[in-house]
């Protein structure tokens, strides 16, 4: 019991050490989120392009990370307000450049979910055209018909020589259409740019795009940036374009809210699967753990209980010893013994046969007195060799003594036992896990010798 009480005190030190182990691990498990999450986004702190639902809602709590826009951009345009309606997950800005025979240098920035971005034109290069892609399942509404109003805070001051709406439509077993409608209804100033049209919007719009014309092209090393917003707000006044497609039947909208239900289900199992996953990595961080703390609390009692019991066998092997040489002593002296009663006996034996020799033969009375003689002699000598074998064996037994060999130890363990308890009795409440755990660790230690040991 002094061995189980000295170590305990071991276990609370390595129970605090444990403990800040099991912090230390389940920081790094969050920290393996934020890798996970910073992986949507570039080093300017903008959200990435993304092309799934499950990237979507990964890179829809923050878009915009340590960046203040406030040191190069106007939040509000110069020319008006628009309050936007568009959710930006997702979406990009294309610039590029237009050499007469096609389109060069194209490159894709991402808009952060406030609908800001910033680029800078690589040295070599050059841009005459400015893109705004919409995704068109988080940003477009539902068919109808609607007035857009856009506005375009610029950082850099351009200006625009056309700004266009382009659409793509696509539906299953169809051939695709697409539209390109000039925007006459806008206005600019220094970069700026505000605009509105009447768009009748159908279903199945693959791309949707405000694709600005600048009217003189920027070269390497120049600056573009700033923020969009979008409005679409239902109206009944007459459509200044109609999107590619047809209007939207009973079938297209039952197909559509059964796409939206798929979509919002394959959502669902996307952040089931990566919850499924968190925790089976919390899991085995904790299966680890408890490998650890067994190793920790087992192993070194498992050990010093062997030497106890080892120390409990050499003893025992002593005391073994030492009853043997008592034994041995004893059977020697009933050897004695025993041979010198059979001497006796046979002395006695031809005697009676003299006397009885005699006694036929002749009797002599003195040689009958001196037969007697000799035999009381012979019984006196057996006597004497008696007792001094039984003193013998009594001086062996009566000089055996036992030493324990775990006394001289009894008053150092009783302090450091009495030193121990004080610190369990200190702890209060936290002793309850410790005694449980330690008394559950004896007993598993005693039944696994047991068993060990051939017990079923």
């Amino acid at each position: 019991m002094s061995s189980i009480l000295i170590y305990g005190g071991v276990y609370v030190s390595r129970f605090r050490v444990l403990a800040v182990t099991l912090i230390f691990s389940l920081c790094l498990s969050f920290s393996s989120w934020a890798v996970t999450d910073s992986v949507l986004y570039n080093s300017d702190g903008f959200a990435k392009q993304v092309n799934t639902y499950k990237d979507l809602a990964l890179s829809a709590s923050n878009a915009i990370r340590n960046k203040s826009w406030d040191d190069n951009i106007s939040v509000a345009s110069s020319l008006g307000s628009v309050s936007n309606t568009v959710d930006f997950s997702g979406c990009f800005v294309r610039v590029r450049y237009n050499n007469g025979s096609g389109y060069v240098y194209v490159h894709n920035i991402p808009l952060s979910l406030a609908g800001t971005f910033s680029y800078v034109v690589p040295a070599g290069e050059k841009v005459n055209d400015v893109v705004f892609y919409l995704h068109p399942s988080a940003s477009l509404p539902v068919s109808g018909k609607y007035k857009v109003t856009f506005d375009f805070a610029s950082d850099a001051s351009m200006e625009y020589s056309a700004v266009y709406n382009y659409m793509q439509w696509h539906s299953k077993n169809q051939q695709m259409q697409d539209n390109a409608y000039k925007i006459t209804n806008f206005k600019q100033s220094s970069g700026d740019l505000y605009g509105s049209f009447i768009l009748s919007l159908q279903s199945n719009i693959s791309v949707f795009t405000f694709d600005c014309i600048l009217k003189d092209t920027l070269s390497g090393g120049s600056a573009i940036g700033g923020k969009l917003s979008v409005n679409f707000s239902r109206t009944s006044g007459t459509a200044d374009v109609n999107s590619p497609g047809t209007a939207p039947s009973d079938t297209d909208i039952q197909s559509g809210i059964a796409s939206t239900t798929s979509q919002i289900a394959s959502s669902v199992n996307d952040v089931y699967d990566s919850i499924h996953d968190l925790m089976q990595h919390i899991s085995n961080q904790l299966a680890a753990l408890w490998d650890q703390m067994y190793n920790y609390m087992h192993v070194p009692t498992y050990n010093k209980l062997q030497e106890i019991l080892q120390a409990i066998q050499a003893i025992q092997l002593k005391v073994n010893v030492d009853v043997s040489s008592v034994v041995d002593a004893v059977d020697n002296s009933a050897d004695r013994i025993t041979d010198s009663v059979n001497s006796s006996i046979n002395s006695q034996i031809t005697n009676d046969n003299k006397n009885a020799d005699d006694i036929k033969n002749g009797y002599d009375n003195s040689g009958m007195k001196a037969d007697n003689d000799r035999l009381n002699d012979k019984i006196s000598q057996y006597d004497n060799m008696e007792d001094q074998l039984f003193d013998d064996a009594k001086e062996k037994i009566g000089n055996f003594s036992f030493d324990n060999p775990l006394t001289k130890y009894t008053d150092v363990l009783s302090d450091i036992s009495y030193f121990l308890s004080g610190i369990y009795t200190a702890l209060g409440a936290l002793n309850i896990p410790v005694g449980f755990s330690l008394t559950l660790t004896i007993a598993l230690i005693f039944i696994g010798y047991y068993r060990f040991k051939g017990g079923s």
